[in-house]
């Protein structure tokens, strides 16, 4: 399969979420939270590989869930948190999807042959490849991008 595409969840793969002490209780209380969490990795050297790659000819996205049971108001609010996040983090990324918690991922872009997710959930990534996709763990994401640039 030639990768074309890639696609990175956000919450715990590229920004450290699940890392940030009370997130899930500030989530649950409709609070913000995203403003303040940190990178998972350097985020500068994957700024640097996306921007190689995209030169070549791929495509980067991100895929991202909104809070569990939130309101209108609150997913509404997330968005722009993330989005401000990936401005600061990962400007480079135009393409951003904030879907609905538990929504298949796998539904957010055009067909998945050419496509690769970065994704922290098992589950995710497992649904992405039955669909026909590459799915990679957040463990090996700047090693998986400098071998793309290889290709």
């Amino acid at each position: 399969m030639k990768i074309k595409r890639i696609a990175f969840d956000m919450d715990g793969n590229i920004a450290d979420l699940y890392g940030f002490s009370g997130w899930l209780e500030r989530l649950q209380n409709s609070k913000p939270v995203f403003a303040e969490i940190e990178p998972m990795i350097d985020m500068e050297e994957v700024n640097s590989l996306c921007k190689q790659l995209e030169e070549k000819g791929y495509e980067i996205m991100v895929i991202t869930w909104l809070p569990m049971f939130a309101s209108e108001e609150y997913k509404t609010a997330c968005r722009a948190e993330k989005k401000a996040w990936l401005a600061k983090y990962f400007p480079m990324v135009k393409e951003i999807h904030s879907i609905q918690y538990g929504s298949p991922k796998h539904h957010a872009t055009k067909g998945l042959k050419d496509c690769l997710l970065f994704d922290d959930n098992e589950g995710i990534r497992n649904k992405w490849e039955n669909y026909g996709g590459v799915a990679i763990d957040e463990k090996s994401i700047i090693r998986t991008l400098e071998k793309l640039l290889e290709v």
